[in-house]
């Protein structure tokens, strides 16, 4: 029986941290933002999945159609992952097309494979305007696949 059919996705995402990346998406507007999505890579009856437990900003360059890291911007935010997440490690990032729909473009499939070359690393895709966002996972072919996702909250005092 494959993983989805048993009840596992390939990602889940805690409710707090899909709503920071949105937000960051619609502060940004008109412009494309970009930003970390942390967590953890679990197992369950051999299939991984994706956690995301919360999203890190980093300095960018952006314009309306464009958007990359600043190059101070990494080492940064690795210090303030090691500070603030020492058990999570970084499972992917998102971007934001704002107006343009959710799609990985050219750009957006070079960036992940060069970035984010691991398997359980995933993409999120948010358009602020439209009110969209899709988890994109990219192959070592440069094809990329809409993976299926579930939105989780933690109730109070829950521990992972």
């Amino acid at each position: 029986m494959r993983g989805e059919e048993a009840g596992v996705l390939p990602v889940y995402v805690e409710l707090e941290a899909l709503v920071k990346a949105v937000r960051h998406c619609r502060e940004g507007l008109p412009y494309e933002v970009i930003g970390f999505l942390i967590g953890e890579r679990l197992r369950w009856r051999d299939k991984l999945y994706v956690l995301i437990t919360d999203t890190v900003r980093g300095r960018s360059v952006q314009t309306r159609t464009y958007v990359e890291f600043d190059q101070d911007a990494l080492a940064e935010v690795a210090g303030l992952i090691r500070e603030e997440h020492p058990d999570a490690e970084i499972v992917g990032w998102y971007h934001s097309h704002p107006g343009y729909g959710c799609f990985m473009s050219p750009t957006d499939i070079r960036s992940h494979t060069t970035c984010f070359p691991y398997p359980h690393q995933v993409a999120l895709v948010i358009d602020p305007v439209r009110g969209e966002a899709s988890f994109f996972k990219v192959d070592g072919e440069g094809d990329y696949r809409t993976v299926p996702s579930a939105v989780v909250r933690r109730t109070r005092g829950q521990d992972r």
